[in-house]
């Protein structure tokens, strides 16, 4: 067992990895959509990845609790923290389109 202290470490490493990542997608969904990227998107961009990897991470958990089993799903994570941040990119997108 890696213990409390362990995990409290191992949660805030992920979270700040992901928020990064969520930073990198938001650029580069930018580009690929030719948006404009301020400093404030990558704000909210880490903001969305760093909140959705924690609360998916919390409900896999649930899910795997109740089957009885755990497993690593931190790939899992990171791709629902990814697709939300390009989700996020495409709804305002489509906004400013209109």
């Amino acid at each position: 067992m890696i213990g409390t202290n362990g995990a409290l470490v191992i949660l805030i490493v992920n979270l700040l990895a992901t928020g990064i990542l969520g930073v990198i997608t938001g650029v580069i969904t930018s580009l690929i959509l030719r948006q404009r990227w301020r400093i404030k998107n990558g704000f909210t961009d880490a903001t969305v990845s760093t909140l959705t990897a924690f609360f998916s991470a919390s409900i896999l958990t649930l899910i795997d609790e109740a089957r009885g089993t755990l497993q690593s799903r931190l790939l899992l994570d990171v791709l629902i923290a990814i697709v939300a941040v390009v989700v996020t990119h495409v709804v305002r997108f489509r906004q400013s389109a209109r």
